[in-house]
């Protein structure tokens, strides 16, 4: 499965919310474009050109009027604008309480994404190969488990709820400048292609750079955990110097890689601020000339529909940084999934029995290697422990008496042989229950509780 699609997977526990975030957002659009509907007949309220008929009325005039008239029928001038100001301000509260509700709703779907990925992804850490443990730096993990999740939220729930919130406005928007002049709509359409041609080349770059940044991150992260757990080592060797500059040289690669990434982010706002200024200006030109046009526009068709083009811009420009913050998100969901599709070892058989201890602990020729290519740890070891017995491991560092031991777990299993508690393999008996009768204390060392029944 992409990347992509896994991104949107983490919603699905929250899909009831985000329907009713949407919900809430389209209802605002549907109100902010009410306020600019209700202007052409408040506008000719107030300059007193109700009624004048020197032009065909826009379709989007007459749906106006027909709407409103059993509300204004029979009123004056001054209380036909009255009642329209009271229907603006109430779509404009409205339209306000529905955008408070859809970012109450956004901030709740994302706390609630990123506390169910990382408890996915702290979960599965504990059940993976304890192997990958000691070829990963920490800081790495924690990189992950706090700063990837973290940009992982704003994609799935910020920055999508917004790609279909400003959709919604945009569409709401471009029925209403259809409604006054199909034409000129259709021009501001047509050099749409051209900003989002502009937009997919910035955001190539940007994701290589985010996911580059994300791994660097990770990097200094790691080597900070690791340093400042060492500090007591660092200061006895006298070699803080030397531990300044090289992190000085880390956190100076890792500025100049975000610049590099933020270089592209912030080029897309430009970009689109120049181009939606260009498709305005093109606009307020063609409105004047007829031919273009097609039919001849009012003052207030005219005014409404500049206010429609402008009220697009925003919105617009919007559309076009989703790629951005989603490229960005991406590259740390990456990193997020490739630790869950790490295979899990910590499961055991449907089948497996409770683990006893009464009788002795039997290593039958047992074998142990940490990687396929590396050297024996243990070779051919065959010994059996008495319950009740006391067992001394000596031996010099490296000689395999903590591998030894962390046999009996199951931290390792053997590359041959097998390992019996009371005759029983150990692969037989379900992990809980054989660690249940051991105890882990100081330097690692295992041992097994006599005391249990």
């Amino acid at each position: 499965m992409s990347t992509d699609r896994r991104l949107l997977a983490t919603l699905r526990p929250w899909s009831g919310l985000f329907a009713l975030g949407l919900a809430t957002a389209v209802l605002a659009s549907v109100f902010d474009g009410l306020t600019i509907v209700v202007l052409i007949p408040f506008l000719k309220q107030l300059f007193g050109t109700a009624g004048v008929l020197e032009r065909a009325p826009t379709a989007l005039e007459q749906w106006t009027e027909g709407l409103l008239q059993p509300v204004l029928l029979g009123k004056t001038a001054a209380a036909a604008a009255a009642t329209l100001m009271v229907i603006l301000i109430g779509a404009l509260l409205v339209k306000n309480l529905m955008v408070y509700l859809t970012a109450q709703t956004s901030i709740r779907i994302q706390e609630g994404v990123v506390r169910d990925l990382r408890r996915r992804l702290f979960d599965h850490l504990l059940v993976v190969d304890l192997g990958f443990f000691q070829q990963t730096r920490v800081g790495q993990l924690l990189a992950a488990l706090i700063a990837d999740a973290d940009q992982v939220k704003v994609a799935v729930t910020a920055a999508l709820a917004s790609l279909i919130q400003n959709a919604a406005v945009v569409l709401v928007t471009l029925v209403i400048m259809w409604g006054i002049s199909s034409r000129l709509t259709v021009l501001s359409l047509a050099t749409m292609p051209l900003l989002l041609i502009g937009v997919q080349l910035l955001v190539r770059r940007l994701r290589r750079h985010a996911r580059n940044r994300a791994e660097e991150r990770g990097q200094m992260t790691s080597i900070a955990a690791e340093r400042l757990g060492a500090m007591k080592l660092i200061r006895a060797s006298s070699t803080e110097a030397s531990e300044s500059r090289d992190f000085s040289v880390l956190v100076d690669r890792y500025r100049k890689r975000v610049i590099r990434t933020q270089r592209y982010a912030t080029l897309t706002s430009p970009v689109t601020e120049i181009f939606a200024g260009l498709v305005l200006i093109l606009v307020i030109w063609a409105a004047t000339v007829p031919a273009i046009v097609g039919q001849p526009l009012g003052p207030e068709a005219t005014i409404v529909f500049l206010l429609g083009a402008l009220k697009t811009m925003s919105p617009l420009k919007a559309l076009t940084q989703f790629p951005t913050h989603w490229a960005t998100a991406a590259a740390s969901a990456d990193r997020v999934f490739r630790l869950l599709d790490l295979p899990a070892v910590e499961s055991d058989p449907p089948d497996a029995a409770p683990a006893r201890f009464t009788r002795d602990i039997a290593f039958d020729r047992v074998s142990f290697r940490y990687q396929s290519d590396a050297d024996m740890v243990l070779d051919d070891v065959t010994f059996t422990v008495p319950r009740g017995q006391v067992v001394a491991l000596v031996g010099p560092s490296g000689a395999g008496k903590t591998t030894l031991v962390e046999l009996l777990p199951r931290f390792w299993e053997p590359t041959s042989g097998e390992i019996r508690l009371d005759g029983v393999p150990l692969t037989r008996l379900s992990r809980q229950s054989a660690r249940a009768l051991m105890a882990v204390v100081g330097q690692d060392t295992v041992l097994l509780n006599d005391t249990v029944e």
